[in-house]
């Protein structure tokens, strides 16, 4: 195979006869697929094509979004183009400027020998693979980035198909795209509530670069569950890993009970900045998986039956509350996180045994460690209460670990 590939916008070395008769083919067509990728990944975009007649050579003119995804090369394994031949096309032109590329393909240079693409006119057939690169710096956040085939880029190049003295110019059916893979995440750990009592329901982010700041909407049935509003509103904040560090700006919105359209929804939003005054010594939340950004403790409706599953979600686009959900990197930049729906649904209520912080059915040692990680290392509190008030004072605090201590090993 013979191959050019430079960047630049002159087209010297494509070969491709452009001025040869023109040809319009009613089935000639030519598609784009998608592709998703993290950072530093080589993606492949599949050029389809539909054609009336055998196809001996093409050229592609394309528009890429820059510039984090780079084309680098064509490619033609696995495609209609690799099994007519046997192999590599014997010219190909690959020429990249800063958002187009031009690609040209003959599949034989011999004139004493015909080798073509079949004609199929009904069936898509890839025949080629243009590759992108993904920067390995690249936010990880769900962009997009717009691929087009064009029928011309003025004086440097069309997209045509070449058959035997004749061009024709197929008809571009539809564009591509490279989506950087989104792998932020918003997502309550699935839970286990219990009809009649108050349970707690942890926000929580997977975030691959360090939070400036949060903003999060949750939405759920208010005829099942009611959102306890906590004294202090930094309370939302007590045992997560957020409330570690000293957040500079908190902006609860509590709204219970949503008007048209989302009659039957309350919803519970939050914003949190964690250096939002001088001096700016850039405070942040570290990149993190499994992050936990919140507490809500809800109480959940009495007439619920076993295996209900009353619906809690992050909704955007809640006109009543005016935000959406969105997580701000160091960079500056907002994220829209994938928004992962929890399954929250009523179970049996747990055999109540005092001072049983984890609810492994027993006291030990474990359930002091785990009542002081709550109130000391950012750890989640226990999801029975009123075992985990191991002193029956009506509060949760270390004496609670202290009167279990004592228990297990006073004389």
């Amino acid at each position: 195979m013979k191959q050019c590939v430079r960047w630049g916008t002159a087209l010297s070395c494509l070969l491709l006869a452009l001025s040869l008769p023109l040809k319009l083919g009613a089935a000639d067509t030519l598609t784009l697929t998608s592709a998703t990728g993290s950072p530093g990944d080589l993606v492949e975009i599949h050029v389809d094509a539909t054609n009336d007649d055998e196809i001996q050579g093409f050229s592609l003119a394309m528009l890429f979004d820059a510039p984090d995804v780079t084309p680098v090369g064509i490619a033609f394994s696995s495609t209609v183009t690799e099994a007519v031949i046997g192999g590599e096309p014997e010219f190909v032109g690959f020429v990249v400027s800063e958002t187009e590329v031009i690609a040209g393909v003959i599949l034989d240079l011999d004139p004493t020998t015909v080798v073509s693409i079949p004609s199929s006119p009904s069936t898509a057939e890839t025949v080629a693979k243009i590759q992108f690169e993904i920067a390995a710096d690249a936010i990880p956040g769900g962009q997009v980035r717009e691929l087009a085939l064009v029928p011309s880029l003025g004086t440097t190049a069309d997209t045509i198909f070449s058959s035997f003295g004749i061009t024709s110019f197929p008809t571009i059916l539809g564009s591509g795209s490279v989506t950087i893979a989104n792998e932020f995440r918003l997502f309550i750990p699935d839970t286990t509530i219990v009809a009649g009592a108050s349970t707690e329901l942890i926000v929580s982010v997977d975030h691959p670069i360090d939070l400036n700041a949060f903003q999060v909407v949750v939405a759920y049935d208010n005829s099942d569950l009611q959102l306890v509003v906590p004294p202090d509103m930094f309370d939302h904040l007590t045992g997560v890993s957020s409330g570690t560090i000293e957040v500079e700006f908190l902006n609860p919105i509590y709204s219970p009970s949503l008007p048209f359209p989302d009659l039957g929804s309350g919803a519970f939003a939050l914003a949190a900045i964690f250096d939002a005054g001088g001096p700016f010594d850039g405070q942040v939340l570290p990149a993190g998986l499994n992050t936990s950004l919140f507490r809500m403790t809800m109480d959940v409706s009495s007439i619920l039956s076993l295996g209900d599953c009353p619906l809690v979600e992050f909704r955007d686009g809640i006109a009543a509350v005016g935000i959406d959900n969105a997580l701000v990197i160091q960079l500056g930049d907002s994220v829209a996180p994938v928004l992962d729906p929890p399954t929250i649904c009523v179970g049996d209520p747990p055999e109540f045994r005092r001072g049983d912080v984890n609810t492994s059915g027993s006291v030990d040692i474990a359930d002091a460690i785990a009542h002081l990680t709550f109130l000391f290392a950012s750890g989640v509190s226990s999801s029975c209460h009123p075992a985990a008030d191991a002193n029956d004072d009506g509060n949760l605090d270390i004496a609670d670990a202290i009167s279990i201590l004592d228990f297990l090993f006073s004389m």
